[in-house]
């Protein structure tokens, strides 16, 4: 029954709302860590520790998944299907483009990150982008692990659209794994909203996704 309902279990998630349950993040701000024994992939929640996690769900009824999945799998451990994987990967089709992260600034740790060609955004603070049309959004941006806080100044990011509403959209942020062209390693995630809801950005400049292009990738 529950396969039927929920699809197949997937180190954690359940391939029936797999993009939905991409969208979880620390929960309170708690200190996470990843888990130095490969136990799950790092787009699952079961891969960190330290902590809870809560998923994210937009605040309006008429979502749009942005994201395709193409195809995800694990290979557990063992016999239990519900316990510690050896591996596992979702193929999918999503809009994403390049950023850097720029700091981890103040006592509650805010995440800061500025866009390759000048469109800067910062956690719950104004975001401004370099585009034809500037809009600005409110952000908020959500880093995995402490581990992961230790290595991403000054690196090479990459933020994947996953779903939206009219006036909030919500991404990834990924890693580039080095040796396998085209995969990556989820680090957070995050979402826009817009400002001033009276004067919702349209057309070609709506927000950096809409200039950026739509790649086939494998998250790990």
């Amino acid at each position: 029954m529950p396969r039927r309902i929920f699809g197949v279990y997937l180190a954690g998630l359940w391939t029936g709302r797999l993009l939905d349950q991409l969208l979880w993040k620390n929960y309170r701000q708690e200190k996470l860590f990843r888990h130095h024994k490969y136990v799950a992939p790092s787009f699952s929640w079961a891969s960190v520790y330290g902590g809870l996690v809560r998923f994210e769900e937009p605040s309006e009824q008429h979502t749009e998944r942005k994201a395709r999945i193409l195809d995800a799998r694990a290979v557990p451990a063992f016999e239990d299907p519900m316990g510690p994987v050896l591996a596992g990967f979702i193929r999918m089709r999503l809009w994403i483009f390049p950023a850097i992260v720029k700091s981890f600034q103040g006592p509650t740790e805010h995440e800061y990150l500025q866009n390759i060609d000048g469109c800067i955004r910062r956690e719950a603070i104004e975001l401004n982008y370099s585009c034809a049309s500037v809009q600005s959004y409110e952000n908020d941006i959500f880093i995995d692990t402490e581990d992961d806080k230790e290595t991403l100044v000054g690196q090479k990011v990459f933020i994947g659209e996953i779903m939206g509403t009219q006036r909030e959209t919500f991404f990834l942020i990924m890693k580039p794994v080095a040796v396998r062209s085209g995969t990556f390693q989820r680090i957070g995630m995050g979402t826009f909203s817009v400002r001033q809801p009276s004067s919702l950005p349209t057309g070609d400049d709506r927000d950096c996704f809409s200039q950026s292009r739509e790649h086939e990738i494998i998250l790990i």
